[in-house]
């Protein structure tokens, strides 16, 4: 396990205490989750995929307030080579869609978009092919 490199499934810890044979699995965070997706799937030529922000900024020259994005959006966008939208959340292990992103799941859903809950850039790709896409290698 030294040589692999460090992942939710094969991670270890002690807790700390002398003589302590105790492990737990430390928590892959939602950013590492994200970018590991976007790394992954961006190799692929049958998916193109980029982040999507939502948020509040502040105008550099001014006082005014910009917001950006959709409240509930996902946390990437893309589009499939058949033409269809891509909508991929991250989430920990841990963590569930808040009210506003499974309406905006809905509202994919509806126009025949995609979208998934991926909790790592395996399960991205796993629930893409069973939902019929990414079916030959990168």
């Amino acid at each position: 396990m030294d040589d692999e490199p460090m992942t939710s499934t094969n991670a270890r810890r002690t807790n700390g205490k002398p003589g302590s044979t105790a492990q737990s699995v430390p928590a892959v965070s939602e950013s590492k989750i994200l970018a590991q997706v976007l790394w992954f799937l961006g190799r692929r030529p049958d998916v193109r995929c980029w982040r999507a922000n939502c948020g509040v900024a502040r105008a550099l020259s001014s006082d005014h307030i910009i917001r950006y994005g959709i409240p509930g959006q996902a946390d990437i966008s893309g589009i499939l080579s058949d033409g269809r939208r891509l909508e991929i959340e991250t989430k920990t292990a841990r963590r569930s869609q808040s009210k506003q992103q499974v309406a905006f799941q809905a509202m994919i859903e509806k126009f025949n978009g995609v979208y998934i809950v991926a909790r790592s850039a395996d399960d991205a790709l796993a629930q893409l092919r069973a939902k019929g896409h990414c079916h030959d290698s990168p």
